[in-house]
């Protein structure tokens, strides 16, 4: 693998924000909300050194809101602290977004959790068998059981695949790591057990 490096002066990366669907997808309002603002101050290659009290205004959150959303941004490694800013008016925290993109990939790179109206797949081959394919509606009434069993060391499986939630549907891993498959069965037709 060759290590070039291109650098994009075009400088139309001004006008839009990319995130991972990762921080869309695994985290609260407030988090993914400071995430983008961060990600848009810092841009590529910067970093966000914006008070607090800019960041609240534009969260439309108190300070103490937007301190904690910080911790667990960091908690999460998502931003890395580097050191203070001195800025007219005193000194503020100074932050780089993490790349995450890797991760990302390495997460939705089936495409499948991009979903479509019908069938909740990027591509009709992705294993959804028909459009009204079993996705559950009121999971509310679940939502505990299915929550405490994937804390413990039980992982979902149907048919000798692993399975994952995503987008509120249930999906089949297949073993030779072709595309996700939707889950068109009852719930009740998991097992759950320790991978193996």
């Amino acid at each position: 693998m060759d290590n070039t490096n291109i650098i994009d002066e075009s400088g139309d990366k001004k006008y839009f924000t990319q995130i991972p669907n990762m921080i869309v997808n695994h985290s609260s309002a407030y988090e993914q909300s400071l995430y983008l603002i961060m990600k848009r101050i810092a841009g590529e290659t910067g970093s966000c050194y914006a008070s607090l009290n800019w960041l609240s205004k534009k969260m439309s959150a108190d300070k103490k809101t937007v301190a904690k959303t910080i911790a667990k941004l960091l908690k999460r490694k998502w931003i890395k602290e580097i050191e203070n800013k001195k800025v007219r008016g005193g000194i503020v925290r100074q932050f780089v977004v993490v790349d995450l993109w890797k991760a990302n990939i390495k997460e939705y790179q089936s495409g499948c959790q991009v979903p479509t109206k019908e069938s909740g797949s990027i591509i009709p081959e992705s294993g959804s068998v028909v459009p009204e394919s079993g996705c559950q509606k009121g999971t509310k009434k679940n939502h505990k059981k299915i929550y405490i069993k994937k804390r413990s060391s039980l992982k979902p499986f149907f048919n000798g695949m692993e399975m994952r939630m995503s987008k509120g549907k249930w999906w089949c891993l297949p073993n030779d790591g072709s595309e996700w498959l939707e889950f068109a069965g009852k719930e009740s037709e998991i097992i759950w057990k320790t991978k193996i």
